[in-house]
């Protein structure tokens, strides 16, 4: 069952860069180059977490081809896949990730941009995170960094399918605002 718009709204919370890299600084960093790594994002809201995903993979995959801009730039794209069931957070998020790109790279071409579109129309998408629990992201699912529900305050887990491992941390009160 699909919820309402206004309960959708009432349980989105967007966050904040200082947490999101902190979730991502309990990933082993040699993903963000691997080429096989793929990340998934369950629920991106706004796309802040993504962007900081996006962010490190560029950069570390930057450094493996250096000079290499475009080729950096699609295999930062193409190692993440990011769902969200609210329409417009999906939009937000996809537009948030392309002004992130456009400001990497500069002045894109038509052409450039878009196949850059076409991409993250891919990459974040409309869809409900239950639905895909038994289904894998598109190039295998191996590492998912999401903030659960659990009823503690700013809990944030990293898990590893790939050995079946999770780490758990936590900021204080302070970091939260």
């Amino acid at each position: 069952m699909r919820m309402t718009k206004r309960k959708l709204k009432a349980t989105q919370v967007m966050t904040p860069p200082h947490i999101a890299n902190a979730m991502l600084d309990l990933l082993d960093p040699a993903g963000f180059a691997d080429a096989t790594t793929v990340f998934f994002e369950p629920s991106c809201g706004d796309g802040q977490i993504v962007e900081c995903l996006v962010e490190r993979i560029f950069t570390a995959r930057l450094n493996a081809c250096p000079g290499d801009m475009a080729m950096a730039l699609v295999d930062a794209l193409s190692k993440v896949y990011a769902i969200d069931l609210d329409p417009e957070m999906v939009v937000k998020a996809q537009h948030r990730i392309y002004a992130w790109a456009d400001q990497k790279v500069g002045v894109l071409t038509r052409l450039e941009s878009y196949l850059l579109a076409r991409l993250l129309h891919r990459t974040i998408e409309e869809k409900d995170f239950f639905d895909l629990v038994d289904k894998q992201a598109p190039g295998g699912l191996r590492q998912v960094v999401a903030s659960p529900s659990t009823g503690r305050t700013g809990e944030t887990v990293a898990i590893n399918y790939e050995h079946r491992s999770q780490k758990r941390g936590g900021y204080s009160s302070e970091e939260q605002e």
